[in-house]
């Protein structure tokens, strides 16, 4: 097997050690756990190369959990994998994206324990791509973040710690006193707020099916689930006006309400078992609190983002080079969002933005 000179990468914030990175199968960087880029090993160029016995191991390992995610087992050459022992897990405290890494799906894997479960996967787009994905998913989130500011904060929500927390589509109610419906709009909005709000509110039904198909992209079983949980409730997708417009003919139902937040956010660790969908997709980005438009990162500090504390790993909000897109196993897996630092709570320009798709399992008693 051909080696390059390993060359060493320091991680601020990261691991204590460094990363060795070689070339095998592609590229594999091995830290304190160990991610694997993936090549397509039936190419011709590849075929002298022969692998260690645990590069085979890994790549039998990422071919099961592709099956846990719907994928067929030749899909584990379209993600990295990261790894997460014991030995990793009981070591400092590990915060992603590192420096290094590429714009395609990683999947985290969990080995604490057999047997070895898929925990999230995250992918970045770059802003200094331009491309049909990138655009649309610039106008999601300034169509998101225009509809929450017209709605109701969530003030019943007992895992809020900070921050501003909003609901769009259909949940059980927001505030004090409410039962279930759609808590679109908070009172005293003028006529001319109104008429902005349904504008931003008929673009919405629009980004139906890029979701449905990036759901399906990181895990086509989640989709499947998704869709027979809302077939069954007969519930609406989220970006419907009413209830009754619902339609059992709609072919790209995902999730029946999302939840916005921005200044500050954060919340205590938990799992979220008042949702039916085991897997929660998200998006976040930070973006302009004039237009909302999303906004390269320009904070150096480090400590705002979504937190695993079994496996003592962080997917750093503050480290991302674009806008983030993460599924994550949400009612199984404790999380939380970590406290922003003071440069980015004070900010008088830029917050950031997140977004959580979900299915509230009350909604199966209306």
């Amino acid at each position: 097997m051909v080696r390059t000179k390993p060359v060493s990468v320091n991680h601020q914030n990261d691991l204590n050690d460094v990363a060795t990175i070689i070339p095998p199968i592609g590229v594999m960087v091995r830290t304190k756990p160990k991610i694997e880029h993936h090549e397509d090993n039936n190419n011709p160029t590849n075929h002298k190369r022969k692998l260690t016995h645990i590069q085979r191991q890994h790549i039998h390992d990422s071919k099961q959990i592709m099956l846990q995610l719907g994928h067929s087992t030749a899909a584990y050459k379209n993600f990295s994998t990261i790894s997460i022992d014991k030995k990793a897990a009981n070591a400092s405290w590990l915060r992603l994206p590192s420096i290094n890494m590429l714009p395609h799906p990683y999947l985290i894997i969990d080995k604490t324990q057999k047997p070895y479960l898929p925990v999230c996967i995250y992918e970045i787009t770059p802003f200094d791509v331009s491309t049909g994905h990138s655009q649309i998913l610039k106008d999601l989130i300034i169509t998101l973040m225009s509809l929450s500011q017209n709605c109701q904060e969530i003030q019943t929500n007992k895992q809020l710690l900070g921050g501003i927390m909003k609901v769009i589509g259909f949940s059980p109610g927001s505030d004090a006193g409410k039962s279930t419906g759609v808590f679109s709009r908070k009172a005293g909005l003028s006529p001319h707020q109104i008429k902005l709000d349904n504008i931003q509110w008929t673009k919405l039904h629009k980004f139906d099916e890029f979701i449905y198909s990036r759901i399906s992209h990181f895990s086509q079983l989640a989709t499947q689930e998704n869709q027979s949980l809302m077939e069954a409730a007969k519930l609406p997708n989220f970006s419907k006006l009413e209830w009754t417009s619902a339609n059992p003919k709609d072919k790209f139902k995902s999730f029946s309400n999302v939840i916005v937040t921005h200044d500050g956010f954060f919340n205590k660790p938990h799992q979220d078992l008042n949702d039916l969908n085991a897997w929660t997709y998200g998006i976040f980005s930070f973006v302009s609190k004039k237009d909302f438009h999303p906004l390269p990162t320009v904070f150096t500090p480090s400590g705002h983002g979504l937190h695993f504390p079994k496996l003592k790993m962080e997917i750093d909000f503050s480290k991302k080079p674009g806008i983030m897109e993460i599924l994550w196993k949400t009612s199984t897996m404790v999380h939380h969002t970590t406290q922003p630092p003071p440069e980015i709570i004070n900010h008088d320009k830029i917050t950031h933005f997140g977004c959580s798709f979900q299915i509230n399992h009350k909604l199966f008693n209306v």
